[in-house]
C-alpha cells in the first residue's frame, strides 16, 4: 500500500541508471469512478529557468522503483497520449483526488482530501484520509475512510454516503483529533475573516508549490501536447 502524499515529489529518470531526469510526480491520477489509480502527472522542471513546460502522465502500469526513484519500463507506450489509448481511459472524466472538497451525499461539507491510500499493483482505492480543510464549512480533525465510502464526483466535490458521516462522529481517531485541536486553540480566537484569509493564504500556496487542487482533468487540455517532440530531443540529448 501507498499513499497519495508518500509518492508526491519522488523523481522520474528515464532508466534505472538515473540518467535522464524527466521530472518529480505533483498528482496522483484516478479512473473517472474515482476508485482506482491509473497513473500519476509528473511536473517537468523549467527551461533554462524560464520556460514552462507541459506536465506528463505515466501510467500505473508502466513503471518500477529502484532505490527510492522511479523509471518508466515500457517505453513510450508508458507516456501520454500512447499510455491512454493502451489502457482505454476516459482522460477528460479521470480525477485527481487531492485537495478536493468532500460533502456527503446529502449535501454535508465535510472536509477536503489529505491524502489517499491505494495497492500499487492494481491500483484500487482503499481509504481516504480528509482533515479539515480551512475553507470548509466543518472541522473535523482527521479521519481516515474506508474506500466502499466513496460515491464519486459530483459538481467539484468527493461525494461520500451518509454512514461516512457515522464515522466522522463516532469517535475513535476524529474524536482524538478534536480534542487535541480543542486543546491546541482553547486560547485562541479566530475571526470568520481571518479564516477566510487563512483559506486564500492556504490555496494560493498550494497552486504556487505546484499541487493541483482537486479536479477532473478536462480542465487540463493542452497538457500533453508539446511532450512526444520534447522527450525525442531528450533523449537524442539535443
Amino acid at each position: 500500500m501507498l499513499t497519495t502524499k508518500e509518492i508526491q515529489g519522488i523523481t522520474v529518470f528515464k532508466s534505472d541508471a538515473r540518467k535522464g531526469k524527466i521530472g518529480k510526480i505533483s498528482s496522483t491520477v484516478f479512473s473517472p469512478e474515482g476508485n482506482k489509480v491509473v497513473g500519476f502527472i509528473i511536473k517537468r522542471p523549467d527551461l533554462a529557468m524560464m520556460i514552462k513546460r507541459s506536465d506528463v502522465f505515466l501510467a500505473l502500469d508502466a513503471f518500477d522503483e529502484k532505490d527510492g526513484f522511479i523509471f518508466p519500463t515500457k517505453g513510450a507506450e508508458s507516456f501520454d497520449e500512447k499510455a491512454i489509448k493502451r489502457l482505454k481511459l476516459d482522460w477528460d472524466s479521470c480525477i485527481i483526488w487531492e485537495n478536493m472538497d468532500v460533502k456527503s451525499e446529502s449535501g454535508q461539507e465535510i472536509g477536503r482530501v489529505g491524502s489517499m491510500t491505494f495497492n500499487t499493483q492494481t491500483g484500487e482505492l482503499s481509504s481516504i484520509t480528509i482533515n479539515d480543510g480551512i475553507s470548509s464549512q466543518a472541522l473535523i480533525g482527521l479521519i481516515e475512510i474506508p474506500a466502499q465510502h466513496l460515491m464519486g464526483y459530483k459538481d467539484g466535490f468527493l461525494i461520500l454516503d451518509d454512514e461516512a458521516l457515522e464515522i466522522q462522529a463516532s469517535g475513535g481517531a476524529a474524536a482524538k483529533a478534536g480534542e487535541a485541536f480543542a486543546k491546541a486553540t482553547k486560547n485562541i480566537t479566530i475571526t470568520q475573516e481571518k479564516g477566510k484569509q487563512a483559506a486564500r493564504a492556504v490555496d494560493k500556496a498550494a497552486q504556487k508549490g505546484g499541487y493541483a487542487l482537486g479536479k477532473q482533468l478536462k480542465e487540463s487540455k493542452g497538457m500533453f501536447s508539446n511532450f512526444k517532440k520534447e522527450f525525442d530531443k531528450a533523449r537524442k540529448g539535443e
